[in-house]
């Protein structure tokens, strides 16, 4: 299978967020935004929901899911599928969430042989350079400028395909803008590419109390209202994760009201500190940002 397989689905209608005033308004909004940022995960429904709509609908970043696996060795409580059957049905899923979202979505080749208990046992049956390999010549050909991980990298993480995957966006992260590592890939065409800043998800409280801040966690507002839409970006984003429904998510909701997902910053391109409450600190995310690939491509 090819890294970083793009799914997609032409036979589909706008949803009402892309349609009437809604819809020309994120056109337009989205004119003087340059900023690609990409979410890593390891199966459909990790995804980071809010966020990804709130990155998309809010602050109209060209946004991005990579996803490791199809699903394949989890559980169904819809019908009889399993295996390769239900990796087809989870990929449909995530198809229809990331509509919602306003995303992009690709997938990797591993696949999901069910839970496994440590991330060591994970890397041992994808095999541990290959996936790192196809994770890096995605970031090569993708190019994001912020890459948020979904996964830390540890033990906290959960079972051992969720530690591996964060394990690998970690090492992806440095690995994609160095030319040493997998030579290869730049012989048939592709380009060291450095992003600037890799979050993860952090298991800091989502809103703590005044005066408990961490300056390293961001903070997103996917609670906010958004007038146009009529809705939160959770809002908007758990009728998308609802789609999930051989995961038992058919009935998820979200309430209005104030809510907010967290991420810490693991590694940065130059050193730079979190400086203040958002994700594109010190980061130029105007139009003219796009001259850094421009000129790199001229260069190259």
């Amino acid at each position: 299978a090819m890294a970083g397989l793009r799914a997609g689905n032409r036979n589909i209608y706008p949803l009402s967020e892309e349609r009437g005033t809604a819809g020309i308004r994120a056109v337009l909004e989205k004119l003087p935004v340059y900023v690609r940022v990409l979410h890593t995960t390891a199966h459909p429904d990790d995804e980071s929901a809010g966020t990804l709509t709130w990155l998309s609908r809010k602050f109209h970043a060209q946004t991005a899911l990579f996803c490791l696996t199809r699903g394949e060795g989890g559980q169904n409580i819809l019908g009889n599928e399993k295996y390769q059957a239900l990796g087809l049905v989870r990929t449909g899923e995530l198809l229809e969430a990331c509509r919602h979202y306003g995303v992009d979505l690709y997938f990797g080749s591993v696949l999901d042989f069910g839970f496994s208990k440590t991330a060591e046992e994970t890397l041992a049956k994808w095999g541990h350079e290959a996936a790192l390999e196809e994770m890096v010549r995605f970031f090569r050909r993708w190019r994001p400028t912020i890459v948020i991980s979904k996964f830390q990298g540890n033990a906290a993480d959960g079972h051992g395909h969720h530690q591996a995957a964060g394990i690998l966006a970690r090492e992806a992260f440095r690995a994609a803008g160095d030319p040493q590592k997998f030579p290869d890939q730049i012989k048939q065409g592709l380009q060291p590419w450095q992003a600037k800043k890799l979050y993860a998800g952090s298991r800091v409280r989502a809103d703590p109390s005044p005066g408990k801040e961490r300056a390293e966690v961001v903070r997103v507002p996917v609670g906010d209202y958004d007038p146009v839409l009529g809705r939160s970006y959770r809002e908007i984003g758990s009728e998308g994760y609802s789609k999930h429904r051989t995961q038992g998510n058919g009935t998820t909701f979200a309430l209005p009201g104030q809510a907010f997902e967290s991420y810490e910053l693991m590694d940065s391109a130059t050193g730079m500190q979190q400086n203040g409450n958002s994700l594109f600190a010190s980061i130029d995310t105007s139009l003219m940002a796009i001259l850094e690939l421009a000129g790199n491509e001229k260069q190259n």
